[in-house]
């Protein structure tokens, strides 16, 4: 059996062990640097408002069991620069206080990404999305948001749509119209609440919101209207303005949809399977100018049934 020569052999374990650290660097989550500096100890803090299902709520009696898309786009998050989670729940109104104030390094709660708050914020999108307005079943489609005039329309509070409504009276009292009622409820269950027992017309919230109640809600009400809010197409993660942190999320929730991580997420909690049609009655006409484009995780189900929409 021949001896293999010094040099030969060397340069072989030489080559060995390049290959197993090239793999190395492939497979780790996140090196240090790459990490935010809102980690601090290795740990990932978290603040979040749990009661948006599917986005973020309490799953069950046990308030420290949260779930849903943000929750484990929050996991995912921390496995990727191998740190540990801490989420902390609190009032929506609470949120962005508490991130300013340093007492948790991001914001993920079903939150909107808005010009408003990236003066003090930075916003790192993750998921598309659209504003709907939602009355009981039977109620019929709506032209647009000035046809709520004179009626009352809940939302959370806490939430940008009371602001967003308020841009809409001014220009209903402008025309001499009736505003409508703004009515704010701490929940979204609340808010849900208040149109099945008829207190108000309608309420505004999010698509994923209403999917997600299917089963809840469907063939007690339906959707009236989708108000072109371009402001209103994605969910996004807040953090403290800091162009290190932005681009160690980016980069993060880039390799994560690269990886199939975020598809896996949004197909566990069906978003945009198909959720639209239980709660859209037949129209005589609808046009198709004009209308959002449809979200990237709706594609292959909704749109491709639902081209003219």
């Amino acid at each position: 059996m021949p001896v293999p020569r010094p040099r030969a052999f060397v340069r072989k374990c030489f080559l060995v062990l390049a290959s197993v650290f090239t793999l190395f660097l492939v497979t780790t989550p996140a090196r240090a640097a790459d990490l935010p500096e809102f980690v601090h100890d290795g740990t990932l803090t978290v603040c979040t408002n749990p009661t948006l299902p599917p986005m973020t709520f309490v799953n069950g009696t046990d308030a420290t069991a949260m779930a849903g898309v943000d929750m484990d786009l929050a996991r995912a998050l921390a496995r990727y620069w191998n740190v540990k989670l801490v989420t902390t729940p609190m009032d929506f109104v609470g949120l962005f206080p508490s991130l300013a104030a340093q007492r948790c390094g991001m914001v993920i709660s079903g939150i909107i990404k808005l010009p408003e708050r990236e003066k003090n914020f930075d916003a790192i999108t993750y998921l598309d999305t659209a504003l709907v307005v939602v009355a009981r079943a039977g109620t019929p489609h709506i032209g647009s948001m000035a046809d709520l005039s004179g009626k009352a329309v809940a939302v959370q509070s806490g939430t940008s749509y009371a602001a967003r409504i308020g841009r809409e009276n001014d220009l209903l009292v402008a025309a001499g119209r009736a505003p409508i009622t703004i009515q704010q409820y701490p929940t979204e269950d609340a808010v849900v609440q208040q149109v099945l027992i008829g207190r108000v017309f309608a309420f505004a919230s999010q698509d994923v919101e209403l999917y997600f109640r299917r089963k809840q809600l469907h063939g007690k009400v339906n959707i009236i209207l989708e108000p072109d809010y371009p402001e209103y197409r994605n969910f996004a993660i807040y953090i403290r303005k800091n162009a290190h942190d932005r681009q160690s999320v980016e980069s993060a929730i880039a390799t994560l949809e690269t990886s199939g991580t975020i598809a896996e997420i949004r197909k566990k909690w069906a978003i945009g399977d198909s959720g639209r049609d239980a709660f859209t009655q037949p129209r005589r006409h609808r046009a198709s100018a004009g209308r959002r484009s449809c979200p990237r995780w709706d594609r292959a189900h909704f749109c491709a049934a639902r081209s003219l929409r």
